[in-house]
């Protein structure tokens, strides 16, 4: 169970408190993001959260006419959990790693210490950026994060083959 803690960990931060709480915080994040894991055991760990994920909402909400812009499969959980993985695999040699929180400032900065490639980093920062837009406006609406199942198609495939390439199946 740890590793969902220290993937927790990836995006925390603490916005109001002391000054020495402050700072406490972020050595206390920064020590555990960037020691030296087991990559088998990581992998494996997260990969069996993302299954399980995947079918809980499968079994809840699944539907083969539409895809959910979070939870199916080439979606916004698969960007956050290969962030998540890769900071947590690398971050021990990269410790710049743990400054970003964000998604989109996660990739740039796999791809400016060589971790990503070019193609991989714009591929999952063009998906992320219109999902993202596409989960705004359809909160505007109050609707479900469910679009038509063509509708996104190429970034799914594009968001899978990146995970495929780090994580595998």
């Amino acid at each position: 169970a740890w590793t969902w803690e220290h993937q927790a960990l990836v995006r925390a931060q603490l916005v109001v408190g002391h000054e020495h709480l402050q700072r406490q915080f972020r050595d206390i994040r920064r020590v555990i993001l960037s020691q030296p894991r087991d990559n088998e055991k990581l992998h494996q760990d997260l990969c069996q959260m993302r299954q399980r994920m995947r079918d809980h909402h499968r079994s809840e909400h699944a539907s083969i006419v539409d895809f959910d812009l979070k939870h199916d499969p080439g979606g916004l959980i698969d960007i956050e959990f290969l962030c998540q993985y890769m900071i947590l695999k690398h971050a021990s040699d990269h410790p710049e790693l743990i400054s970003f929180r964000a998604n989109r400032r996660i990739i740039t900065e796999l791809q400016n210490i060589g971790l990503f490639t070019a193609g991989d980093a714009s591929q999952l920062v063009g998906a992320l950026d219109i999902y993202l837009a596409a989960e705004n406006e359809i909160k505007l609406r109050r609707g479900e994060s469910r679009v038509s199942n063509d509708r996104f198609a190429s970034e799914r495939e594009a968001v899978q083959g990146v995970w495929k390439k780090f994580l595998g199946a």
